[in-house]
């Protein structure tokens, strides 16, 4: 589904780097992956069919795009999950 974000939709068996530096919290879903860089900004890329990338649209994507802008009001997002086909943001409380 292009989960990966190495723009392909490739099989790989080992390791591939896809970003190189600035990233502070990587998660996976069934068939998509997001990540959350050191400014705040969250990236998806993969499977799209159920809008779980949070662009806007239902296409999918074989590289990291950035999702919609999210407002925390001067707070930091601490934890980012992927599940199946939706993700969970928390942010403090």
């Amino acid at each position: 589904y292009g989960q990966l974000g190495d723009a392909s939709n490739n099989n790989e068996r080992n390791f591939v780097k896809v970003v190189s530096s600035g990233v502070s919290a990587v998660a996976a879903g069934y068939g998509h992956s997001m990540i959350t860089k050191h400014d705040g900004t969250v990236w998806a890329t993969g499977e799209n069919n159920n809008g779980q990338l949070g662009e806007g649209s239902n296409n999918g994507r074989t590289g990291f795009g950035r999702v919609a802008q999210i407002n925390y009001g001067g707070w930091c997002m601490v934890m980012l999950t992927c599940l199946a086909d939706y993700q969970v943001f928390l942010e403090p409380f």
